[in-house]
């Protein structure tokens, strides 16, 4: 399992990851991307995000969420799980770390808010 990240939105993804659907659900949802390991943000290093190659400044996309290091990711974002350099979806322990740790963006009142993903999760 995997997690997808939008902003506002958290839902759980259950297909088999492959490169070509990272590729198909990053950046903008449908479009195929380059993508981006965005690695070491979490309190597990065997978490990474997945991110359209170009998240830190894709004026194409919204801002999602931001990293316990605070780094900006755009567009839709991918959080799996790494064993041996392999992505892997991610177990429940870790899946409960993203859920407490990475910051989903939420627009209130025009206002840019970021709230833990376990907000957003459905």
């Amino acid at each position: 399992m995997f997690l997808i990240i939008n902003q506002g939105s958290v839902t759980l993804g259950e297909q088999e990851l492959s490169l070509k659907l990272m590729q198909n659900l990053v950046g903008v949802q449908g479009e195929q991307s380059y993508i981006e390991m965005v690695r070491n943000q979490f309190s597990d290093p065997n978490i990474d995000l997945v991110c359209d190659d170009s998240f830190l400044n894709n004026s194409d996309c919204v801002e999602s969420c931001i990293t316990p290091k605070a780094i900006i990711l755009h567009g839709q974002v991918l959080a799996v799980g790494v064993n041996n350099s392999e992505t892997v979806g991610l177990s429940p322990a870790q899946l409960e770390i993203v859920m407490r740790e990475l910051l989903v963006f939420n627009k209130v009142d025009g206002i840019l808010i970021g709230y833990p993903a376990m907000n957003f999760f459905n």
